[in-house]
């Protein structure tokens, strides 16, 4: 893996919504996902006691968004921005194929419009966390509000020859994602970083950390179980499973030159990478 040194400005980097980087939304295993997932957390004011309770849950009956589909909001919403908050984000398979540096090809298009579908019909519940458009005793709300496939016989019933046809396809994000990016309730992500991170628990710790400004304040700690719980890992597994699975996505990390991490018995204390 390449080492990436930080510009400035800083290039390549997305407007990513919060929320999406701080809870799991996305379930970060490989492989067919439950149809649901919840993870609970603390709930704190100001001083950082704690007040209460919060939660993140998604339920899809064919199984909940995972790495894939964490791929596709990425892409779509640095389109939405580039695209200047259109109602609608147009989009061509290829190319959004071609920004997660994936091998295109007719399988591709397909797994990438089952990610759109997967995105539609996945729906979230949040409860007393979060911050701006996401948050309130209780919302629930889709990422992607509805879609569109190009087919080219549509093009063809039109008059359109088939080596003239163009695809384009449409996604419409929800309000509640359209509010949180255009009312500033977002992070600056570096898809140059993140698109060279295989895909899964890697990027979701990538993103993570982005959240929790690591690169501003240049060190920043945190227990792995909380870790764990942050990234959507089966808190059910071990300590000592949750303390390996992260401690891989770290080695990655680590391997691509992005941070540096020490460890601490139960705690994990990251730092920007340094030569």
């Amino acid at each position: 893996m390449g080492k990436y040194k930080r510009e400035s400005p800083r290039k390549d980097l997305v407007k990513y919504e919060r929320n999406l980087a701080e809870y799991p939304f996305f379930y970060p295993g490989r492989g067919k996902t439950p149809t649901k997932m919840e993870h609970t957390f603390e709930v704190k004011d100001k001083n950082g006691e704690v007040i209460g309770e919060g939660s993140v849950a998604v339920r899809n009956g064919e199984g909940v968004p995972g790495p894939l589909e964490q791929d596709l909001t990425f892409v779509f919403s640095k389109l939405f921005e580039e695209q200047g908050y259109p109602e609608k984000v147009d989009f061509a398979t290829h190319k959004i194929a071609e920004k997660m540096k994936r091998k295109w090809g007719g399988k591709t298009k397909e797994e990438i419009r089952e990610g759109v579908r997967t995105l539609t019909e996945s729906f979230y519940i949040l409860k007393g966390i979060g911050h701006g458009p996401m948050v309130s005793a209780e919302t629930g709300f889709h990422l992607i509000d509805s879609y569109d496939f190009y087919d080219y016989k549509d093009d063809l019933k039109k008059g359109i020859p088939y080596t003239a046809a163009k695809e384009v396809n449409f996604i419409r994000f929800s309000n509640v994602m359209k509010e949180a990016i255009i009312r500033n309730h977002w992070k600056l992500m570096d898809s140059k970083i993140y698109f060279s991170l295989p895909s899964g628990l890697p990027r979701t710790l990538y993103l993570y950390l982005e959240k929790k400004g690591l690169w501003k304040k240049h060190l920043y700690s945190e227990k792995t179980k909380s870790l764990a719980n942050h990234l959507g890992l089966n808190m059910k597994q071990e300590p000592y499973r949750l303390a390996e699975t992260i401690d891989k996505a770290i080695d990655v990390l680590e391997e691509a030159k992005v941070i540096s991490c020490g460890r601490d018995k139960d705690k994990r204390i990251f730092s920007p990478y340094k030569k």
